[in-house]
């Protein structure tokens, strides 16, 4: 209806809309009785796995692409909110926010390898490759931690302005930039391998990056 009435406005012809059904995926039912909930997706092209955080059931769903089946699932994740692929496609990174951790995690084991604690409530994740870091948000801590993916040590935080929620890292300078959600803006942090030398800009409406960037 929405496409129709928009074409009836416009002298131009009809919007056509590239998008087509392609069928749903019957993921896990509840373990227990209650309503479904899930927090964001990952996808790794590298293997055609779409990574689900399942957050009712405290797991994360794997789905092959290709066959549009879930070919299984990794348990013992309690809250979780996304995860993070890195270099190696066997080895993900899945924020736990019941536990207040990171778990670093073998796909193909279906098993968590090590528990990394955080202070706050971890919700968005993402590797950031320049410096081989693990990048987290804090909500309930209004911070930014980065994850040695070596050593998995928490090297450095970040404070914020407010409370983050989504997070994408550009891979060629290793910047974050992260919504911070009560503020009506965007946090960017430049990350470097010393945490004492981060920096964060509030990026807000207006703002130009040529002439109040770094």
């Amino acid at each position: 209806m929405l496409v129709a009435a928009l074409a009836a406005c416009s002298s131009s012809d009809p919007i056509r809309v590239p998008l087509s059904d392609q069928g749903n995926i019957q993921l896990p039912r509840e373990n227990v009785a209650k309503l479904p909930l899930f927090d964001l997706l990952t996808l790794d092209s590298r293997r055609g796995y779409l990574y689900v955080a399942h957050t009712s059931n405290s797991t994360v769903d794997i789905v092959d692409v290709k066959t549009k089946k879930v070919v299984g699932s990794i348990a013992g994740v309690g809250g979780v909110k996304q995860i993070a692929i890195t270099p190696d496609s066997n080895i993900i990174f899945a924020s736990a926010s019941a536990a207040g951790a990171v778990l670093e995690i073998d796909v193909d084991a279906r098993k968590v390898l090590a528990t990394i604690p955080v202070d706050g409530s971890p919700d968005a994740i993402d590797y950031d490759p320049v410096h081989d870091y693990v990048v987290v948000c804090l909500g309930g801590a209004k911070k930014v931690a980065a994850i040695d993916g070596k050593t998995l040590k928490v090297v450095g935080t970040v404070g914020l302005p407010g409370s983050p929620e989504l997070m994408a890292i550009d891979p060629q300078s290793g910047r974050a930039f992260v919504a911070i959600n009560d503020q009506d803006s965007v946090a960017a942090i430049d990350i470097s391998r010393r945490p004492q030398a981060w920096r964060t800009t509030r990026l807000k409406r207006g703002y130009s990056w040529r002439t109040g960037g770094w």
